[in-house]
C-alpha cells in the first residue's frame, strides 16, 4: 500500500507540474492595439489653472493579456504634435491607476513654455492635447492613448524668473585633457551674469574652444552674440564645427557677460591678455590695482609671481579690464584654484575660513598653473 500512495503522489506531482507548466504558457504579455484615454466631461469648458489645484483624467486599462501593474504619464502638446523634439512635454507624475490626477502648476508650466509667448501678454487661454502612455512595470511594453482636446485652458505665466549660474564652462585642444577636461569659468564676485578664466590656447584650426553654461553643452562662435578681441588673438569661427579659434597662440583671459530677454540668457565674449598679481602684504604692503611690480610671469606652463617682500597671507587675482581686483581674486584651496565667492572685508581666513587662507613669508613665490587650476607657495 506504500507504494501504491507513493506512486499516485508522484503522479499527481507529475499533472500539478504539467499543468503550472501548461498555465505560465497561457499567461503572455500581449501588446494591445488601442488604450482610451477618456475626453472629460467639461472639455469644452474652461480649465482656469490658476485656480485649479489638478486636473482629472481617466483612462481604461490596456489589454495586456492579464491585470498588469501599469504606469501612467500624460503628455502634452499645443500643436498635437507627439514626435517633434520642443512640442510636446511629459508629466513627471507616473500613476498606477487609471485615475490620473495632473498638478495645476506643472500642468501651467507646460503651457506657458510651450506656447512660446513672452510673459507681457499673459493670461493667456490655449486649446491643448493630451495623450497618456500605459507602459508594464519593469518591462519595455508600452502603448500610447488617443489624444484628447481641451478646447480652453487659461494660465497666467508660470515659468520661475531665469537666473544667472553660478558659472560657465570652456572645454579646448588645450584645456586640461584635449576636448574632454570641462573647466569652470568663475562668476566675477558681486557683478551677476559675468564670469572669468585664464586659459592657454595653441592658435589655428586645430586648437580651438567650445563652452557651456554646463558640462558637454557644447556651444560655440554662433552661440555669442558678439566676441571682442581685445587682445590681437585673431579670433574667428571654425566653419565646420564652429570651434572658437585663436590666430595667435598664447595665454589668454575670457570675460563672459549674460544679459537676461524673457527667459532667454545671451552672452558675449571678451578676449583679453592674460595677466595676474599678487597684492597686500606679500607684495611689501602695496594694495595698488595692476601695480607692474608686482605681476606674475610665464615661465613653462605656470605663472609665477615676484618673490614676496613681507610675510603674511597671499591675495592674488586674474585682472579683467574694467573690473576692480577684488572681484576677481582666488586663493588655493587645497592646492587648487578657489575663486572668491564672499565678502572678504579683512582676509581669507577670518571671512571664509582657514582652508581658504595660505601664508607665504618673506622670499617665497606663488606658482600658479590656470590650465588645470592648480597653485602651490614654496
Amino acid at each position: 500500500m506504500k507504494k501504491f500512495y507513493s506512486i499516485a503522489a508522484a503522479v499527481l506531482c507529475l499533472c500539478a507540474a504539467i499543468s503550472c507548466e501548461d498555465e505560465r504558457e497561457i499567461i503572455t504579455l500581449q501588446d494591445p492595439t488601442t488604450f482610451v484615454l477618456n475626453t472629460p466631461a467639461f472639455a469644452n469648458a474652461e480649465y482656469d489653472l490658476d485656480n485649479s489645484k489638478v486636473v482629472v483624467l481617466t483612462c481604461s486599462q490596456p489589454d495586456f493579456g492579464f491585470t498588469a501593474p501599469t504606469l501612467y504619464t500624460v503628455q502634452i502638446s499645443l500643436d498635437n504634435d507627439f514626435t517633434t523634439e520642443g512640442k510636446y512635454e511629459t508629466f513627471s507624475l507616473a500613476s498606477t491607476t487609471a485615475r490620473i490626477e495632473l498638478p495645476a502648476d506643472e500642468f501651467a508650466a507646460y503651457v506657458t513654455s510651450l506656447s512660446g509667448k513672452g510673459e507681457e501678454v499673459f493670461p493667456i487661454t490655449e486649446t491643448v492635447y493630451l495623450r497618456a502612455i500605459a507602459k508594464v512595470k519593469n518591462t519595455e511594453t508600452q502603448i500610447a492613448s488617443n489624444v484628447i482636446t481641451l478646447n480652453k485652458v487659461r494660465t497666467s505665466f508660470a515659468l520661475p524668473p531665469v537666473e544667472f549660474l553660478p558659472n560657465l564652462y570652456v572645454v579646448g585642444a588645450n584645456i586640461g585633457a584635449a576636448w574632454s577636461t570641462w573647466k569652470p569659468v568663475a562668476a566675477v564676485y558681486g557683478v551677476p551674469g559675468e564670469y572669468y578664466t585664464m586659459v592657454y590656447n595653441g592658435g589655428g584650426n586645430d586648437n580651438g574652444l567650445k563652452w557651456g553654461e554646463a558640462e558637454n553643452d557644447w556651444r560655440g562662435y554662433d552661440n555669442l552674440v558678439s566676441i571682442q578681441d581685445n587682445a590681437g588673438a585673431g579670433i574667428s569661427k571654425k566653419e565646420d564645427d564652429g570651434n572658437i579659434i585663436f590666430g595667435q597662440a598664447g595665454w589668454y583671459v575670457l570675460h563672459f557677460e549674460g544679459s537676461i530677454s524673457g527667459q532667454t540668457i545671451s552672452y558675449t565674449l571678451k578676449v583679453e591678455p592674460a595677466h595676474a598679481y599678487v597684492i597686500g602684504n606679500v607684495a611689501d604692503g602695496s594694495w595698488t590695482d595692476s601695480d607692474p611690480a608686482w605681476e606674475m610671469t610665464l615661465s613653462g606652463d605656470k605663472f609665477i609671481s615676484p618673490a614676496f617682500v613681507g610675510g603674511g597671507e597671499v591675495r592674488a587675482y586674474i585682472k579683467v579690464p574694467g573690473l576692480d581686483w577684488w572681484r576677481t581674486e582666488f586663493t588655493l584651496y587645497k592646492g587648487s584654484l578657489f575663486f572668491r565667492d564672499v565678502d572678504i572685508p579683512n582676509n581669507w581666513n577670518e571671512n571664509k575660513g582657514a582652508d581658504y587662507s595660505v601664508n607665504g613669508a618673506a622670499g617665497q613665490k606663488l606658482y600658479v598653473d590656470f590650465n588645470n587650476n592648480t597653485g602651490e607657495v614654496k
